[in-house]
């Protein structure tokens, strides 16, 4: 039997075919002659499209590596070219012949060799070696000839103007000849030589530009405003040609040609000089606006990356020479008018172009968005700061409401790519970041950048624009910076009225924004990213480091103690009440800060004041246990009692560590700080001579009583281990006892008096005593405590 794909003859008992593989003994669908001839005739047409799309991008990759690309513009990259075309009509189903392997589904369509045009394919300038010489001598050789020609016929009529070869309007007429000379040659080649012509038809427009700007403001054959407005037809021609030759090039050899004109024409030379009314200066500026006309024009219809960013360097390196030259001569308002007018065009020119036909910008276009943001601030400021420094913030406010409009207008027009929204916006927040330093002074630059952090941070979620929270970050670093490098360290070197100062809204203000971020964070955590989950523990730190620092600046001496234990106190209570266990760590944090500062800074506390009258430090009045040094102690003791309390009370959702070991440290350290201030207090009665002894007493009244202290505070702490069963308290009340004995034996016995020696023994002993009756008493806790080996909890109860 025949193949019904080949049509070659096969044996009869064969299921596949031996020359091309196809199933035999198919089922074909029965099709009429006229609708199989249209399916083999559309597979065929589908080949040849294949094919030439081939060829047309091959083409195109070989005129790119030549640098002919200006010359070929794909359909979907021009908007001369974009079209809205109809939906097209559902496409007519042909049926296909199947055929039916014996046993298994049926097989696919007939194949045919037709091209995979979804099959990658190589580049063909990756696969050809590029042709250095067709491109330096058929492309740029013509180029830089033209520059050359330009660069040559301005300094011929600048050397022709000074030795008077020539009549003005014969230099002008050889100009202007020159310049339509190239343009008509370029214009008779455009087809068969394109790059070439493409030089000379930039040369031709360079040319004109520089012949009417001669012929206006050196040689004075006619007005200015005539000659601005020949310029403005020079420049839409200019437009025009570089769109109807698709050539960035002509477009880059005319704006060059254009900017270099003033300088080789010898306008910003000290020879140049008035030929008319108007100033020379407000001539070269009034051309170089024009020029930027044309760049705008140009740059709405065609995204010539370079060629904006050539024009945008001309103009500001041309705007800087004519400032140095005629610094003396132009005001303020003209420097400043030329300059705004300069930042608006090239504005519209780096956006207009993306936001009138919705493409998506490069990087290099947000590059010349900031680029120009930049230059025109920074020049600016040069400018205006030092008549106008008290108004620069304003100013600077303004930019940044230009941008933002912009920002917005640009979101309403391409919602879809917000690439120019964003970067609009970023520039106005940067303004609007700055403006605060410049207009206001002192601590209320922190204020001001403590609220736009807040405030950014707020419209991040409002407009689900994560870059929002991003730039709120980053004016929030620059407010701590700020608070802690200089408005800090300004208030340490100034003599402040506590609570009454000008720093004290600085530190509130930074406070409440970071707790108001904290729970912005915490409130829109489902619209937060995984990443951001530190926030939340990061701004709660930081608005309690910033409260830390803020109570020794507004506060003295023992009531920075007292305000640290309030606070370690409020944050320990809200931690349970909230159920935010960040907050219990940092509240761990305050309390050692604070047991550190009672210790070494809070017990030397000097009880002398200065006396303005004498001039000199004189005595304060000591009463035992009413005193400053007492009040600090007694608050931070409170604090650490509070917070082992809320630990033990509210044990239920804590860890294990911080059921045990953290309770205990509370516990020892309070004890530490109870046992510390005592002793302090005794050693100061002596010392203060509310006990009238002196010399060689006093130290034995006070060795004295510290040990007579201690041992009574052992016993107390030994007691209450005993009453309420804690083997832990019993431990260290009997850890603590033994010092005092130790003491007694090994100094108070050789130290002491021989009355104060029987005093300490007695007194001593009896203590012992009691403690021993104690245990005595209570045998079922010292078995216990003997006994007992594995525990469970922080303490143990005796049955």
């Amino acid at each position: 039997m025949n193949c019904p794909n080949c049509e070659k003859p096969n044996e009869q008992s064969n299921s596949f075919c031996i020359y091309c593989g196809a199933p035999l003994n198919a089922e074909v669908t029965e099709l009429p002659e006229a609708q199989i001839g249209e399916l083999v005739s559309l597979i065929d047409l589908n080949d040849q499209v294949q094919v030439l799309r081939q060829q047309l991008s091959s083409i195109q990759n070989a005129l790119e590596r030549h640098g002919l690309t200006s010359g070929t513009v794909p359909i979907e990259s021009s908007p001369r070219l974009r079209r809205e075309h109809p939906a097209p009509e559902p496409r007519r189903t042909v049926p296909v012949p199947t055929f039916a392997a014996p046993g298994g589904p049926p097989a696919g369509p007939l194949a045919r060799d037709a091209p995979d045009s979804d099959e990658p394919r190589e580049p063909l300038r990756d696969r050809l070696p590029i042709d250095w010489e067709l491109i330096l001598g058929g492309n740029w050789l013509a180029r830089i000839g033209i520059l050359a020609v330009v660069v040559g016929m301005g300094f011929f009529l600048k050397l022709a103007f000074d030795n008077n070869w020539i009549g003005e309007t014969g230099r002008v007429a050889l100009g202007i000849a020159t310049g339509l000379a190239f343009l008509g040659a370029g214009e008779r080649w455009r087809a068969r030589y394109p790059v070439y012509s493409q030089a000379l038809v930039g040369g031709g427009v360079a040319l004109t530009y520089l012949t009417i700007f001669a012929a206006y403001a050196i040689f004075g054959l006619i007005p200015m405003y005539p000659g601005v407005g020949l310029l403005a037809l020079v420049s839409v021609a200019s437009a025009t040609l570089a769109i109807r030759h698709e050539s960035m090039a002509l477009a880059v050899i005319g704006i060059l040609g254009a900017f270099i004109a003033p300088f080789v024409a010898g306008s910003l030379t000290d020879s140049y000089g008035q030929v008319n009314d108007i100033g020379p200066s407000f001539q070269l500026m009034a051309y170089i606006i024009v020029v930027d006309v044309s760049v705008l024009a140009l740059s709405t219809f065609r995204n010539w990356r370079w060629f904006t960013t050539l024009a945008l360097i001309g103009s500001l390196f041309t705007f800087g020479s004519w400032y140095l030259r005629y610094e003396g001569e132009i005001s303020l308002l003209t420097a400043q008018g030329s300059l705004t007018i300069m930042f608006l065009i090239f504005a519209a020119a780096t956006t207009m172009f993306h936001m009138i036909w919705r493409r998506t910008p490069h990087a290099l276009d947000l590059t010349l968005m900031a680029l120009n943001a930049t230059a025109y601030f920074g020049i600016s400021y040069a400018l205006l700061w030092e008549d106008f420094r008290s108004w620069m913030g304003g100013f600077t406010i303004l930019l940044a409401l230009f941008y933002g409009g912009m920002a917005y207008l640009a979101l309403i027009r391409t919602r879809e790519q917000a690439h120019i929204s964003f970067m609009a916006l970023g520039i106005a927040l940067i303004m609007l970041t700055v403006a605060v330093p410049v207009q206001l002074g002192g601590p209320w630059i922190s204020v001001a950048w403590a609220a736009e952090a807040v405030v950014l941070l707020w419209l991040s979620y409002q407009l689900r624009m994560w870059q929002l929270r991003v730039y709120s970050g980053g004016v929030f670093i620059v407010f701590l910076m700020w608070l802690f490098a200089v408005d800090t360290v300004a208030a340490l070197e100034a003599d402040l009225t506590p609570l009454t100062n000008e720093y004290l809204p600085v530190y509130l203000v930074g406070i409440a924004t970071t707790f108001m971020g904290a729970y912005l964070v915490r409130r829109y955590k489902s619209e937060s990213f995984d990443r951001e989950a530190p926030l939340f523990p990061a701004l709660l730190v930081i608005g309690n480091a910033i409260l830390a620092v803020a109570v020794p600046i507004q506060v003295d001496e023992v009531w920075i103690a007292v305000a640290w234990s309030v606070q370690a106190f409020a944050l320990m209570s809200l931690s349970f009440r909230l159920k935010v266990v960040e907050m219990r760590w940092i509240s761990m944090g305050v309390l050692a800060i604070l047991f550190v500062r009672l210790l070494i800074f809070d017990t030397s506390i000097n009880f002398t004041m200065w006396d303005a009258e004498s001039g000199t430090w004189v005595s304060r009045r000591f009463t035992l246990f009413l005193n400053y040094r007492m009040l600090a102690f007694a608050s931070g003791i409170a604090a650490f009692y509070g917070a082992a309390f809320m630990l033990h009370r509210l044990r239920g959702g804590l860890q294990s560590w911080e059921k045990k070991e953290l309770f205990i440290a509370l516990l020892v350290a309070a004890n530490v700080l109870t046992l510390w201030i005592l002793s302090a207090e005794v050693i100061a009665a002596v010392d203060s001579q509310i006990i009238d002894v002196s010399g060689r007493t006093a130290e034995h009244v006070t060795s004295l009583s510290l040990s007579l202290l201690w041992a009574v505070y052992a016993s107390l702490i030994l007691v209450a281990g005993i009453v309420w069963r804690w083997r832990h308290v019993r431990l260290a009340g009997l850890g603590l006892l033994a010092i005092p004995v130790l003491k007694l034996f090994l100094v108070d016995s050789f130290a002491l008096e021989q009355g104060y020696r029987v005093a300490a023994f007695l007194s001593l002993g009896g203590i012992l005593l009691a403690g021993g009756f104690l245990y005595q008493r209570f045998s079922g806790a010292i078995r216990e405590f003997l006994f007992e080996h594995n525990e469970s909890g922080l303490h143990t109860n005796t049955n």
